[in-house]
């Protein structure tokens, strides 16, 4: 009898027990449009059943999985041996939410989002563990990325070489401090550098950067701190930075240098904005900045001086207040293979616009009494047929001496089509507008900026509009495990207004094509092009073709 029960204690305690152990999540809807971002349903479920976080556990995963046969290699050992793994704390420091904290979906996101844009970090997912007692335990599951960079790299376009010498270290210690030393020989100057990046500065939300170059033609010296807006809901940001370089401003045209200056620039920035207004959706921000910007150049000197007329080179000075106002959404979604390979891409499906007005009088140490301001803004919309949208658009300048001075406007938009699973068509046409131009802002085409098939520098203007069709092939292959590879096949097309009232250049275009690598395990360099291009539109200063090697494309 009494052995009877004590099974039957034990039982009720099992049976009761049992529920809080063993209790499934509750399911998302069966009938619900597709996501924008993985396991979305289930979180908003979770949230409108008011969980509440309960255990956060962070699973960091070495860069290759050696109980795969197929990353089980030589090269895959020395990686995972040689490279120190993320903290568990470095990741918990960049979380948005807490353990006893209601469920929030869109902070789920967020925080996706967030560990995403940290370089040494290949994938990221958030995931719920279990439920019980109406609290979520969260998986929080990262892959490492190779951070280490002893760099010799290579990237010719438009007839330029840029070879870098660089060792960075993009996760020092585990701890996500970025740190590089290096040397790099542009097309315009050569470099030797240090920078150093915190993206949680003592475990805090401020960042900090610093900077030291020694240039060929000067130096650069930079610092930045800064308390960014970390989520929609944060009440607050603020920072200050500082610039002080010296460099010669070269002026191009037909793919060379006609005019140089040395110029001198100082800045100084001290920002503080305010969140206004958050309804889950939409926000609003505003806020003030202090400005104090000075350019000073040296004499003109002529190299080509027939290429194109002098430019104008003011001397200039600006002290004074802007406010701030911007207007943003929430409407992320998460894509795979639009410009990057193999990895996470988050884009927003909305509004972002802000505005930024001030004015700079002679009484603050301007040079001249100035109204300064301008207006941006972009705009995302999916399209039928697994088709994307992104587009941007702004204008801005300042009115002084009775005149608009430095003013610029611009527009651009582009179009993403993956009705064809493994290729990724790609449309992006941009056009830009100057109005005395500062020297530092000026318009080119070709090489980086536009035109493949031709020289950096191909030609110079006050306007000028560009379009490329791209079609991007993404096989299944991959070199050493660590690059897919893929192939590439393009058009470019521009055009340019020409100085001294020549009008519009004739509109030149390239065609080209080659092979287009993913990097999958290391955090630099996620796209790397090996192709050739040729001009369509030839002239002497053309060539006959051009070789492109590196990251050369940003759309």
């Amino acid at each position: 009898m009494r052995a009877a029960s004590l099974v039957l204690v034990m039982t009720l305690l099992i049976a009761t027990a049992l529920p809080a152990l063993a209790a499934p999540c509750p399911a998302p809807p069966a009938n619900h449009p597709p996501a924008r971002w993985h396991h979305q349903y289930l979180w908003e479920a979770l949230a409108t059943r008011q969980y509440v976080v309960g255990d956060i556990r962070i699973h960091v995963a070495p860069i290759y999985n050696l109980s795969d046969p197929d990353e089980d290699a030589w090269y895959a050992h020395t990686v995972d041996a040689l490279h120190v793994p993320t903290h568990d704390q470095t990741v918990r420091d960049q979380l948005l939410f807490r353990s006893g904290e209601p469920v929030r979906a869109s902070l789920i996101y967020q925080t996706e989002r967030r560990l995403r844009d940290l370089e040494f970090l290949q994938r990221v997912a958030i995931t719920p563990a279990g439920c019980h007692d109406n609290r979520v335990d969260v998986d929080v599951n990262v892959k490492d990325a190779w951070t280490l960079k002893p760099e010799i790299s290579f990237t010719r376009i438009g007839g330029d070489n840029i070879v870098q010498f660089e060792l960075e270290e993009e996760n020092l210690l585990g701890y996500g401090k970025t740190i590089a030393v290096g040397h790099l020989h542009g097309t315009q100057r050569n470099q030797n550098y240090v920078d150093y990046f915190d993206p949680a500065l003592a475990g805090s939300r401020w960042q900090l950067f610093a900077s030291l170059a020694n240039l060929s033609d000067g130096y650069n010296r930079a610092v930045s701190i800064e308390r960014p807006f970390f989520a929609n809901t944060t009440a607050w940001s603020g920072g200050a930075s500082f610039v002080d370089q010296q460099t010669d401003v070269n002026f191009y045209n037909r793919g060379e240098r006609s005019w140089a200056a040395v110029d001198r620039t100082r800045q100084l920035s001290l920002s503080w904005q305010h969140l206004v207004a958050w309804d889950g959706v939409n926000g609003w921000r505003a806020g003030l900045r202090y400005i104090d910007d000075s350019y000073d150049y040296g004499g003109l000197r002529a190299i080509e001086p027939a290429l194109r007329p002098p430019p104008g080179l003011p001397d200039r000075q600006f002290r004074g207040l802007q406010a701030t106002v911007s207007f943003f959404q929430d409407r992320y979604a998460t894509f795979h293979n639009l410009r990057l390979v193999g990895r996470a891409e988050d884009y927003n499906l909305g509004w972002a616009a802000s505005t930024a007005f001030g004015y700079f009088p002679t009484a603050f140490g301007s040079s001249s009494n100035a109204w300064i301001g301008g207006v941006s803004a972009t705009y995302g919309m999916r399209l039928p047929a697994h088709s994307v949208l992104f587009m941007n658009g702004g204008f801005g300048g300042r009115y002084a001496r009775n005149a608009w001075r430095g003013s610029y406007a611009g527009a651009g938009a582009t179009y993403y089509n993956q009705h064809f699973g493994t290729q990724t068509l790609v449309a992006h046409l941009d056009a830009d507008w100057r109005l005395r131009a500062d020297p530092e802002d000026q318009l080119y085409l070709g090489g980086l900026a536009g035109l493949r098939g031709y020289p950096n520098y191909f030609r110079a203007g006050d306007r000028r509009w560009q379009f490329t069709l791209e079609d991007r092939i993404l096989t299944s292959r991959f070199v050493l495990e660590t690059f897919q590879v893929g192939y590439v096949f393009f058009v470019d097309a521009g055009q340019t207004h020409q100085f001294n009232g020549h009008g519009w250049s004739p509109v030149f275009s390239d065609i080209g094509g080659g092979l287009r690598f993913g990097n999958a395990r290391f955090s630099f360099a996620n796209v790397i092009y090996v192709t050739v291009a040729v001009p369509l539109v030839r002239r002497s200063e053309a060539g006959g073709y051009q070789i492109i090697i590196g990251d050369v494309v940003n759309f």
